[in-house]
């Protein structure tokens, strides 16, 4: 039976992603039906070592419990009565990725799933199917991530095909020890390593150009504004073209030269060049000009299923209820 409310349901979503941990609280007023109420962003990056050594280090395990309880609070005080939490890339590649889920779950009181690449990408298509709703559909959607990036190839609102590519920003910012300045030859080695993945995984034959192409991800976003395109639709675009012209000045600077000339913070700042690159690359395999920039993610497609199951519930509810008191974990 589906709900009925007179006052909106408060659920919440968390992306613990490779680069930073996020979560959106929202007003759900029926299915697929909500509206944010309050987000934060906290700087834990899961993938620091996890893919260059295959763990989490016990810094990076701290600092993730510290954020997950700063989470479970904001939750707490906002009344949230529903959620779920999932940890993508980084979690899923570290050995004691076990480790994060009991400490997060005993320490925060929060239950922490680690999603594959495919739900990775159908939560992200379902949060762009949402935005894009009486507006034509996108043929291919990017999500742009710390880990990895998932490349979904549409027609329609059904799926053509859907890969996972360890081309994440923290990823190879890590492997080639990219975070500041970067030399042209390791650009070079950079751009020659994205191609061949994309080759080894897609094959050689070039795609036709693609009229409709949307990027998922901060980086993404944040790049759309330092090379805005042309507006689709009211959503903003990255332009290739713009990029471009700006890649040599991203390359060049260091990360504290970038974090003060586009005002950007400092995590945002060392992945900025590596992102640039991949993107380029990834562009032009496609042959993009611009990507549309919806400004979603795996936490808005989080919330609106979790919106879909709790008033129009088809199947078992995946999400999870907030426990009536909450106290510290030891």
């Amino acid at each position: 039976m589906a709900l009925r409310l007179v006052e909106p349901l408060r659920i919440a979503a968390v992306d613990a992603g490779s680069n930073a941990i996020r979560l959106i609280v929202a007003r759900a007023y029926g299915a697929g039906q909500w509206e944010t109420a309050e987000t934060l962003r906290l700087p834990v990056r899961l993938g620091h070592h996890a893919f260059s050594g295959g763990r989490l280090n016990q810094r990076t395990l701290s600092a993730a419990v510290a954020g997950f309880r700063e989470f479970q609070m904001h939750m707490e005080r906002n009344g949230v009565a529903v959620y779920r939490a999932v940890a993508t890339s980084a979690a899923r590649e570290a050995k004691n990725r076990e480790r994060l889920l009991d400490l997060v779950r005993r320490r925060a009181g929060l239950e922490l799933e680690i999603i594959s690449g495919d739900e990775e990408a159908r939560l992200v298509r379902v949060a762009v199917a949402r935005a894009f709703a009486g507006h034509s559909t996108p043929r291919v959607i990017l999500d742009f991530g710390g880990g990895s990036l998932e490349i979904n190839w549409m027609r329609g609102a059904e799926v053509e095909r859907v890969a996972t590519l360890p081309i994440g920003a923290v990823r190879l910012m890590e492997a080639y020890r990219a975070g500041g300045a970067i030399p042209e030859e390791r650009a070079a080695e950079i751009v020659r390593h994205v191609e061949h993945v994309l080759a080894s995984a897609l094959g050689d034959r070039r795609p036709r150009a693609v009229r409709l192409l949307v990027a998922c991800g901060g980086n993404a976003e944040f790049l759309a504004r330092v090379a805005a395109g042309a507006a689709h639709n009211g959503f903003p675009s990255l332009s290739m073209h713009v990029l471009r012209a700006r890649l040599w000045q991203i390359l060049h600077l260091d990360a504290e030269e970038r974090r003060r000339t586009f005002r950007v913070r400092r995590d945002r700042a060392e992945v900025m060049g590596v992102a640039a690159l991949v993107l380029l690359t990834v562009g032009r395999w496609l042959r993009a000009r611009n990507f549309v920039i919806p400004g979603v993610g795996v936490r808005e497609g989080l919330l609106t299923e979790i919106s879909q199951m709790l008033f129009a519930p088809r199947g078992p509810l995946v999400a999870r209820e907030m426990p009536r008191r909450t106290s510290r974990r030891r």
